[in-house]
């Protein structure tokens, strides 16, 4: 068995250390506090699935004792941060630890997962008594609510990074067809340390030694550049209210402008309009904040070109024509800048007639996820014959190896471009950037085998698509 075989079979086996943590405990109850959960003894049952019905109109609790582990499959736990990740929408959840709140959201987390920190330095043994409230009078779930709640152990996960990251890193190799002798010998240094027998340190020290033999094709790779995009999607009113969309923008927007202010090079791209109007009215320090950071150019503005990220299919071509006209006012008399890229993640469709409407207003770029058309990245042309470039992608998601080499294959192997773009942040309910993706960013970019990673904005990236002049495909209507 190859290299390739054993290590996904070895990520599989350690991956499933997630799975395995089913030591919760569920009672239905109409508790008035925490304390009053602590001391009821009857009525818990153990939590055999992740699904859960809702009991006589009452809130749902989950308890469980965690003890952290001396190892994990060998990886020793010590030092290691662990966090509480779970996904759950549309119902409030409370989180205590130890008898203190910890985390309240009225919905977590969408798309990708907040993490609630259990301790930033695991100690073996330690105890954490933790309880989570799923409320059932603020839940827009009527039948019941799905809500797994996992300990994410940072030594484990940073090993499966690592491994994972490698294997993408072998296959991106395969594509310099230049450097197909080195990536001969590097693979068998792989095939000689990576065995059935090896321990993670012997895997990891192999891992290296090939990363070492293949630095030559570093300059190949990073010719290649992806433009990270970070974001926070945020439906405007979906499953919250009004007042829980607002105390996001205080909350996201408070937490973008302090990563900035640790990480200078980090860029953060906000839609909509509606967001800052709000900031404005209910956070007017925090806006300050941001226009401090636009004019750094840590925040961009670009993609704020409409009002909300309205539907396109029902409205009026007066109507979306009022949205880009009254967005553009109201983010040049804020910020100075006039949005270049129409934002339309969520429409569920995109009319013929929207690349006259976007040429004449001034847009250089559009964005979409739904519906596309086929191409990555194509020149969308309207019933006049006006066009403006197009990229359609996922929102949302992670910093992963995976994702970084197949939108950069792609843009090369289909449109011969050097550039690509990906999004990523947690979203549909806000969340934004983590530190944790910044870290994996700086990581993945010291690697000499995949493209070069930058933060930047869908502007930048249109572009130098721009700069580029190749020939993008046409789509009409």
């Amino acid at each position: 068995m190859g290299y390739r075989a054993l290590l996904r079979e070895k990520i599989e086996r350690l991956s499933l250390y997630r799975s395995e943590q089913t030591d919760w405990w569920f009672t239905a109850a109409a508790f008035t506090d925490v304390s009053e959960a602590v001391h009821t003894r009857g009525g818990w049952r153990r939590a055999d699935s992740p699904r859960f019905a809702w009991e006589d109109g009452k809130d749902l609790w989950l308890r469980q004792v965690y003890r952290v582990p001396q190892r994990i499959r060998g990886i020793r736990v010590e030092g290691s941060r662990v966090h509480l990740r779970s996904s759950l929408l549309g119902t409030p959840i409370t989180v205590f630890v130890d008898g203190k709140q910890v985390f309240h959201e009225r919905s977590w987390a969408d798309m990708r997962v907040p993490e609630v920190t259990l301790t930033e330095s695991a100690s073996p043994g330690t105890d954490y008594l933790i309880y989570v409230r799923l409320e059932r009078a603020g839940s827009r779930r009527r039948d019941g609510v799905v809500c797994r709640v996992l300990m994410d152990v940072e030594a484990v996960e940073d090993l499966l990074f690592e491994l994972e990251t490698f294997l993408v890193e072998m296959d991106c190799c395969s594509g310099f067809t230049e450097h197909a002798e080195l990536l001969r010998r590097a693979s068998e240094t792989a095939d000689a340390g990576i065995t059935g027998t090896s321990t993670w340190e012997e895997d990891l020290a192999t891992v290296d030694e090939v990363r070492r033999k293949l630095a030559p094709v570093e300059e190949s790779a990073k010719r290649r550049r992806v433009h990270l995009v970070g974001h926070a999607h945020l439906d405007m009113n979906w499953l919250w209210s009004m007042e829980d969309t607002i105390d996001v923008c205080r909350r996201d927007y408070g937490t973008m402008t302090r990563i900035m202010e640790e990480t200078p090079d980090f860029r953060f791209s906000q839609s909509q309009g509606a967001v800052y109007a709000i900031t404005e009215e209910h956070f007017p320090e925090l806006l300050q904040r941001i226009k401090a950071h636009v004019e750094a150019g840590s925040w961009d503005v670009s993609t704020a070109a409409t009002w909300t990220e309205n539907d396109l299919n029902m409205a009026s071509g007066e109507a979306i024509v009022r949205q880009l006209l009254i967005t553009r006012s109201y983010m040049r008399s804020r910020f100075g800048r006039v949005p270049q890229v129409c934002w339309e993640p969520d429409t569920f469709g995109h009319p013929a007639t929207l690349p006259q409407i976007l040429a004449k207003s001034g847009i250089t770029g559009y964005f979409h996820m739904r519906c596309p058309p086929g191409p990555r990245l194509y020149r969308w042309e309207g019933l006049d014959g006006s066009s403006v470039p197009a990229y359609n992608h996922t929102y949302n998601g992670e910093i992963r190896a995976e994702r970084i080499a197949a939108v950069s294959r792609e843009m090369w192997e289909r449109l011969g471009s050097l550039e690509a773009m990906l999004l990523y942040g947690v979203g549909d309910h806000g969340g934004g950037p983590t530190r944790r993706d910044i870290k994996r960013m700086r990581r993945l970019d010291a690697l000499p085998t995949l493209p070069r990673l930058l933060f930047s904005t869908p502007a930048d990236f249109f572009r130098r698509v721009e700069e580029e002049k190749i020939e993008l495909p046409v789509v009409r209507g």
